[in-house]
């Protein structure tokens, strides 16, 4: 019989939960590592989405902020546009039913030949007249039209047997601020 001598040392056995132990180990490390990667993937895809999203909410927040100036510049015209239209219905006019009224009051066979009227609502007439007596009469007829507030004769002058007389016409005031025709 052969005797077996083995100087070597006695050949451990293999410790089974060891590697048991350093595979669920190193699985769940790969584990936590895939699951660190991909919410850091996640998250940094979401800040991208939440960076757009903000540049497109920067870019509304202008466009707004445009129309919102161009809404007040609109309604600050408006307002001058408004005061200005107010401002112009405040002062006195002349109209054609002024000129009718003036005409109509006119003795027979006179006529208005020269018309000037003024920013204060002066309006100054020369009207060519025969006699005297229609001078007079026309003038009584402005001073007695319920229209007129003031009527004066300011210069009479003749030309060739006619008279030429040149009379200050005010309208009297009207609601609106200008004056009545």
């Amino acid at each position: 019989m052969l005797v077996n001598i083995n100087l070597l040392p006695e050949k451990e056995k293999d410790n089974k939960a060891f590697i048991i132990f350093f595979s669920i180990t190193t699985g769940l490390a790969v584990l936590v590592l895939a699951l660190v990667v991909g919410l850091y993937i996640y998250q940094k895809q979401q800040l991208t989405d939440i960076e757009g999203q903000l540049g497109i909410t920067k870019q509304t927040r202008i466009k707004l902020q445009q129309q919102a100036e161009a809404l007040t510049r609109q309604s600050e015209a408006s307002l001058h546009y408004q005061q200005a239209a107010d401002y112009v219905d405040s002062l006195p006019t002349f109209t054609t039913a002024r000129m009718d009224r003036l005409t109509h009051l006119l003795p027979q066979n006179t006529s208005i030949i020269a018309l000037d009227y003024e920013d204060n609502g002066n309006i100054t007439i020369d009207v060519r007249f025969q006699t005297l007596n229609q001078v007079s009469d026309y003038l009584d007829r402005l001073v007695q039209a319920p229209d007129i507030s003031q009527a004066q004769l300011i210069n009479i002058t003749t030309e060739a047997s006619q008279r030429v007389a040149v009379f200050s016409v005010q309208f009297k005031v009207t609601e609106k601020g200008g004056t009545s025709p």
